[in-house]
């Protein structure tokens, strides 16, 4: 029985025999886009901004991850976990409560 959809390349190499098949083409390149699709399948497709999250770091930021610009924003596409790895900050700054300046003691 066929998987659900969202169904793997895994699965479905099980299931289809002529793409089982396609792996041991004498094709070089249908081999190959093959197999990258292996690797990439999973992988993030789209960006988001984080309403207020900050990534710091002792350096440019650009020696550390890649970024683009994004209406006038530098923007990574790596998760706060990942760019701690590579030695920076993430600050989440939602949530800080907002006193005027006369409630202050």
């Amino acid at each position: 029985m066929p998987e659900a959809p969202g169904t793997t390349l895994k699965g479905a190499f099980r299931e289809v025999k002529e793409l089982s098949d396609a792996k041991n083409s004498p094709d070089n390149k249908i081999v190959e886009t093959l197999k990258y699709a292996e690797a990439l399948e999973g992988s993030v497709r789209s960006t988001g901004i984080h309403a207020c999250g900050i990534i710091i770091g002792k350096e440019d930021l650009i020696n550390y991850i890649p970024l683009k610009i994004d209406e006038n924003k530098l923007v990574t596409q790596f998760e706060g976990p990942l760019a701690e790895e590579v030695g920076l900050l993430k600050m989440d700054f939602l949530g800080l409560k907002h006193f005027p300046l006369s409630a202050r003691p």
